[in-house]
């Protein structure tokens, strides 16, 4: 199927005027938030957003066997589905919520007045009841294993061509690295996403560095890969933080 899509296609690849920037998200707040600054911020490109609604690096479909192959599964159909082939892209970027993943057991606690429903804070996340913390633990155990594997990853196989990729985080979740909430849920996510973007008075990029725990001035490869320890230390996976600038010196790096 996949030849036979190159044949077909190639043409219509081989005669687009910018590489396309495949940016894979977890959802609407982050296509409203980056689209637009992503777009402008590599003009010379074209930024696509594909939003999966949900975690796939937590929740990826095990009949592929890693978390790698399911991400590279995405992007196949992606460009099948939007008439592009692999030659078209020139990176495959990934924003991912940490959700607190790398965190010690000790730091989910059961507390059935607090956590009706599973809740974050910046210490701890708190359940129900000790089936819901079983499952918690397996949840991060799971997440954060796909997390480092993919992070450690510098390309996506697609189809027949290798395309540079990489991994950028945020915290518990984009909504708390930008307003400093983590268990915002709802059309209120996209009305503060809103109201965030109305009152932005520098460029995101900028206001992001402010969130970041390793000195910029670091080579690039070295700055991505201290990003991923320092988040994996202690309850950091908890706090407010971010590698997004890194990310996009990475795609910089490929112009």
């Amino acid at each position: 199927r996949h030849f036979i899509l190159n044949e077909l296609l190639g043409k219509q690849g081989s005669e687009m005027s910018k590489k396309v920037i495949l940016i894979i998200v977890e959802g609407q707040t982050e296509e409203l938030i980056l689209f637009d600054f992503l777009q402008e911020r590599f003009s010379n490109a074209e930024v696509r957003i594909d939003i999966q609604c949900g975690d796939i690096v937590g929740n990826w479909n095990r009949k592929f066997g890693t978390s790698k192959v399911a991400i590279e599964d995405v992007v196949a159909n992606y460009l099948e589905l939007y008439r592009l082939i692999p030659s078209d892209l020139l990176a495959i970027i990934q924003f991912t919520d940490t959700d607190g993943c790398f965190i010690e057991n000790k730091y989910i606690r059961v507390d059935r007045e607090l956590a009706r429903k599973m809740r974050y804070s910046p210490k701890a996340i708190y359940v129900s009841n000790q089936d819901k913390k079983l499952q918690m633990i397996q949840r991060n155990m799971d997440k954060a294993q796909s997390m480092i594997k993919l992070a450690r990853s510098k390309t996506m196989k697609v189809i027949n061509l290798r395309i540079p990729y990489c991994l950028g985080y945020f915290s518990i979740n984009l909504d708390q690295v930008l307003w400093d909430e983590q268990n915002t849920t709802g059309r209120s996510k996209l009305d503060k996403a809103e109201q965030f973007l109305e009152q932005l008075q520098v460029p995101l990029d900028q206001f992001m560095m402010q969130f970041i725990t390793v000195n910029p001035q670091l080579p690039l490869e070295e700055k991505l890969e201290k990003s991923w320890i320092e988040i994996r230390k202690g309850i950091n996976s908890l706090q407010r933080s971010t590698n997004m600038p890194f990310v996009l010196e990475f795609v910089d790096s490929l112009a």
